[in-house]
């Protein structure tokens, strides 16, 4: 049982980033490519100077931008992870409608299941979100703790 009640993303916006990722992953509506960029994302930001304290005075305007451009860059993967939960729900919605007309028409339902309209929109946001979260991966790789920097 969910401990959390649903959110509704068709009518409000992404909350925070862990709670998106969160319903993103438990909706089984991520790829194989989103699933490794939300990997490679993890594990970065969490060896990266991006998320510590106190580095702006030290790495520079460059370092700055690019602390904004993290900010920026999560603000897409909400809504990009938004796109894909909202299609997800639509293409359950559609699939569900279908299903006692496959059986009247006899058709098989793996055929019919995979020519759906509502799949195409899908598709699109998990490519943009796995695009959105290599970008971000990317930009926190530039920036990795150092061993000597752990101590």
């Amino acid at each position: 049982m969910d401990s959390m009640p649903p959110w509704n993303y068709h009518e409000h916006p992404a909350p925070d980033k862990a709670r998106v990722l969160g319903d993103m992953l438990a909706s089984g509506h991520a790829d194989g490519n989103v699933e490794y960029q939300l990997g490679r994302l993890l594990v970065g930001s969490n060896n990266s100077r991006l998320n510590q304290a106190g580095s702006f005075s030290t790495d520079g305007e460059e370092f700055s931008e690019d602390w904004a451009d993290a900010t920026e860059g999560w603000d897409a993967v909400k809504e990009v992870c938004r796109r894909l939960l909202m299609a997800g729900e639509d293409l359950d919605a559609e699939r569900q409608a279908l299903r006692g007309q496959l059986i009247a028409a006899g058709r098989s339902k793996r055929e019919a299941l995979g020519e759906l309209p509502a799949d195409r929109p899908r598709r699109d946001a998990q490519a943009a979100l796995a695009q959105a979260l290599g970008d971000l991966a990317d930009l926190y790789a530039k920036y990795p703790v150092t061993p000597d920097a752990q101590d």
